[in-house]
């Protein structure tokens, strides 16, 4: 993507830094890749973080009535933390088997041919929910000041 969108800015270039600069990208993006690609991770867990902290605004009347019924903030955490990720789980398996019938028939046995393929999928995929399951603890304090000690 980096690399289609540069060529792009290359050709609409109207200065020579710009120009310059368009092709010092297109010349190795992996390169450029390894100087950004830090800031793609954080903007993601960021957005992540950012969900975890409306959730819990959003339902604060729920975690202050819960709360005064007798539930700890621990276990007001572990509820958020199994909602979460007991979704995520019904989703990603969703998403899994979805692929698997969709793609197969197109892609075959390329995929198992190709490992390396299958553990960066599955890297990315463990990322991603290991990110969500980040920004769920992240938010705690969040639910600390929603809900009195």
């Amino acid at each position: 993507m980096l690399k289609v969108l540069t060529g792009r800015q290359l050709k609409r270039a109207r200065t020579v830094e710009r120009l310059v600069a368009a092709r010092s990208v297109l010349e190795s993006p992996q390169q450029m890749w390894k100087q950004i690609g830090g800031v793609s991770i954080t903007t993601y867990a960021g957005v992540v973080g950012i969900n975890q902290s409306a959730q819990v605004l959003d339902r604060r009347h729920l975690y202050v009535s819960l709360h005064k019924v007798g539930m700890s903030r621990a276990q007001l955490q572990r509820i958020r933390t199994l909602a979460v990720m007991r979704s995520l789980g019904i989703v990603v398996t969703i998403a899994l088997l979805a692929a698997a019938v969709t793609a197969f028939p197109i892609i075959g046995l390329a995929v198992l041919s190709a490992p390396a393929t299958v553990a960066t999928a599955l890297a990315v995929l463990a990322l991603g929910v290991g990110a969500v399951y980040g920004g769920v603890h992240a938010t705690r304090s969040t639910l600390a000041r929603v809900v009195p000690a």
